[in-house]
């Protein structure tokens, strides 16, 4: 049985697009939301391509990378805007009572 993390109501996620984390793209669903449909969601984001307008935004002072990504000619991916250097962890979610908002928290950045 999974447990419900998010009763009610709608949830937003924000997605970073870039390595820098200073572009974001937001998706809204609506609860119950399980661990597990949480993950799925992020996963299937990224899986998606990446938007042709925002290539620009998403490789911002990354202009070798985004060369490489563009050159074989396929869609780019969602995660591969970002480079292999390692990711921020995961240091944990928390409520924010003063937007009503989950986040989640990483560090070191």
């Amino acid at each position: 049985m999974e447990q419900v993390v998010f009763e009610n109501g709608k949830y937003t996620f924000a997605f970073p697009l870039s390595n820098d984390l200073l572009f974001y793209e937001t998706r809204v669903t609506k609860g119950p939301i399980t661990i597990k449909r949480m993950l799925q969601i992020v996963y299937n984001f990224y899986q998606e391509s990446l938007n042709v307008n925002d290539i620009e935004r998403a490789f911002e002072n990354y202009d070798e990378l985004k060369e490489g990504r563009l050159k074989d000619g396929f869609p780019i991916l969602k995660y591969e805007v970002f480079t292999t250097d390692p990711d921020p962890d995961f240091c944990g979610l928390r409520y924010n009572s003063k937007t009503c908002e989950y986040e989640i928290e990483l560090g070191p950045i």
